[in-house]
């Protein structure tokens, strides 16, 4: 239901792969509660990554230097319940 349920879900899984190139349309976690899409190619659109209110398509490497937060893995995506 939320951002951090998923990426303990991940963690949980371990790493569904930790491997920073997922595939387009996998959900991608991020220590404390942060989830972007993966575009692929190790492109990802994410919110206020270069600033506030809006989604930014960035590179991998452009939200590990911007934030420094710690990666966790992707996940399929899976919207059965949603």
């Amino acid at each position: 239901p939320n951002a951090i349920n998923l990426c303990n879900q991940v963690v949980r899984h371990k790493g569904r792969l930790q491997n920073p190139v997922a595939p387009p349309g996998a959900l991608m976690c991020w220590s404390p509660n942060h989830v972007a899409i993966s575009l692929g190619n190790n492109m990802i659109a994410s919110n206020d990554v270069l600033g506030t209110g809006r989604v930014w398509i960035v590179s991998f490497q452009t939200i590990q230097a911007r934030w420094n937060m710690p990666y966790l893995g992707w996940t399929a995506p899976d919207f059965r319940n949603a």
